[in-house]
This record gives structure tokens, C-alpha cells and sequence, in this order.
């Protein structure tokens, strides 16, 4: 005799394979909606401002470059990105790990305590610095 769930109580139903793995791709779609969703808020929310305040341990890191402008306090984000380049750039030697060219070792240097993480990936670096800028 198979089994059959009672209708008495419905809480326990037989959830097949197919369900089930149909169940978990549609949560993994959902999270990733929900995630491009933020994604495009923040980014329309940060391009709306057309210049940015560097918040205090940022613009102490970046000031002990020469050719950073010590005196400007606002600037706009492809200058910000620029500056912070040529930081990594002029820090290379320091920051850039040896066996994986896209990692970054921050940990004895002030970007990474503006940045709060000991090392990072060029993937995440416009994440870590869109939350070090602020919106004039």
C-alpha cells in the first residue's frame, strides 16, 4: 500500500527530487534578482552625485602621494579612482602579492585601515571604495 500524505494534516507533504532541486533554483534566481536589484539601486544612487568627499583615513592614505592635491576637498569619482591607482601603482612593490597579481596586501599600510580588510581583489575594490567617499 503507498503511502499518501492525510489531509488532516497537510504540513507533511512528500517534496519529490525534482521539486525540490525546482524549489532551490528558484531561490538561488530570487537571491540573484534581489542582488542585481541592489546593485542597480547603489549604483544609480552613487551616480546621481557628480562630487564625493574622501572620508578622513582614505585621504590620509592617498595624501602621502606628491602628486596628490592636499588642499581640494571635494573631487569627483574618476579623479578618485585615478588617485587611487597611481597610489597602488606607487605602492606596488609593497601591496602587490606575488603569487596572484590581482591581490593586493594592505594589512601594514594606511589604505588598509581606510579600506578596514588586510588584503583585497581588483574585483572588490570598487565596492571598498565607494563606501570610503561620500556624496556632496
Amino acid at each position: 500500500m503507498p503511502f499518501q500524505p492525510s489531509l488532516k494534516n497537510p504540513c507533511y507533504t512528500i517534496e519529490t527530487r525534482s521539486e525540490r532541486n525546482q524549489r532551490y533554483y528558484n531561490e538561488l534566481e530570487n537571491k540573484s534578482n534581489q542582488m542585481v536589484q541592489q546593485n542597480k539601486k547603489s549604483q544609480q544612487v552613487f551616480n546621481k552625485a557628480k562630487s564625493y568627499r574622501l572620508k578622513p583615513l582614505l585621504k590620509r592614505a592617498l595624501k602621502q602621494m606628491p602628486s596628490f592635491p592636499h588642499h581640494q576637498r571635494t573631487f569627483e569619482y574618476y579623479d578618485i579612482s585615478v588617485y587611487l591607482a597611481k597610489y597602488i601603482i606607487y605602492n606596488k612593490h609593497d601591496f602587490i602579492d606575488p603569487r596572484n597579481k590581482f591581490i593586493c596586501m594592505v594589512h601594514n599600510d594606511p589604505l588598509g585601515k581606510a579600506f578596514n580588510v588586510k588584503a583585497f581583489h581588483r574585483c572588490q575594490l570598487t565596492r571598498l571604495l565607494q563606501s570610503n567617499i561620500i556624496s556632496v
